[in-house]
């Protein structure tokens, strides 16, 4: 090998780390940013993490905030389920089926805080859009569940 190839090859390689660090660097800043949350406001979940124009960066770290997006919304639905299996006379009324799957609950969600421009500007607490979802899609057809 000549060393003209050599000295390209170790380029290419010291490129190819560099990049792979500033990638790993930015999933770090959107992990770090997502541990010190204290809670998730509608503007933040739908403008930074389920796709909006605050999602920028690699896409490494574009699919991590959307896993956090996906999250979320699977913990809410956790969350309306048990709060439905605890206290079924007070817990909101959304039957969501047990086969819809991640994918279609973040879109019911993502359609729902769409349609609903204006109330989001006004709204701070993300659970509240993904309820209001929720039951929007799938109200329970009677009281007892």
């Amino acid at each position: 090998m000549s060393n003209f190839v050599k000295v390209l090859v170790a380029v290419v390689a010291s490129l190819m780390i560099a990049a792979h660090a500033d990638t790993q660097t930015e999933i770090f800043k959107v992990a770090e940013e997502a541990s010190n949350l204290l809670s998730m406001s509608v503007i933040k979940l739908r403008e930074g993490n389920c796709g909006g124009n605050l999602t920028q960066g690699h896409q490494d770290a574009k699919n991590a905030k959307f896993v956090g997006c996906v999250m979320y919304v699977l913990g809410v639905v956790d969350l309306l389920r048990e709060w439905q299996r605890i206290d079924p006379a007070n817990a909101p009324s959304a039957c969501v089926p047990r086969n819809a799957t991640s994918g279609e609950l973040v879109t019911v969600v993502h359609d729902y805080i769409e349609a609903t421009a204006p109330w989001r500007e006004q709204q701070d607490d993300a659970t509240t859009a993904v309820i209001r979802a929720l039951k929007e899609k799938w109200p329970c057809s009677n009281i007892r569940r």
